[in-house]
């Protein structure tokens, strides 16, 4: 199972898939992130340890998968432009 938190359209936990991408799980299991979600803080947490990545990298959404009892946290947009 992962879970999926934050700034989605429908946050929960989800069946873990292997070889899903993290960004995968976001659009197709989550529903994406909301207005306010920033695909560019997103947060990882595994095995007690936080990792940040930007998915709106495009070599960075097709190569970080996810793991089973990932806890996946779209963060907010900054509010500073």
């Amino acid at each position: 199972m992962v879970t999926v938190s934050g700034h989605v359209s429908t946050p929960g936990t989800f069946e873990y898939k292997e070889r899903s991408t993290i960004f995968a799980i976001i659009n197709l299991k989550a529903g994406g992130p909301t207005v306010f979600g920033a695909l560019s803080r997103v947060k990882v947490y595994r095995d007690g340890k936080q990792l940040l990545f930007n998915l709106r990298n495009a070599e960075t959404k097709k190569q970080e998968f996810a793991e089973p009892g990932d806890i996946i946290e779209v963060q907010m947009k900054s509010l500073a432009r």
